[in-house]
């Protein structure tokens, strides 16, 4: 069962993540050929002062 997680900062419509977890789905479906309902999918939405690239916060 195929579990694919994304972090992205907060701010994303509800809609869009809903596209981009059908996206997701749907390209993990037919590069993996298993049943869409074996494919979870979960956003973690992480503010900009907790995330940090290269040592430094992006926040």
């Amino acid at each position: 069962m195929p579990l694919i997680q994304v972090s992205m900062f907060e701010g994303t419509s509800a809609d869009d993540k809903r596209l981009l977890a059908r996206r997701l789905t749907e390209a993990v479906q037919s590069t993996l050929n298993v049943s869409i309902e074996a494919i979870s999918v979960v956003i973690y939405e992480v503010p900009p002062e907790d995330w940090a690239v290269a040592g430094k916060s992006l926040g």
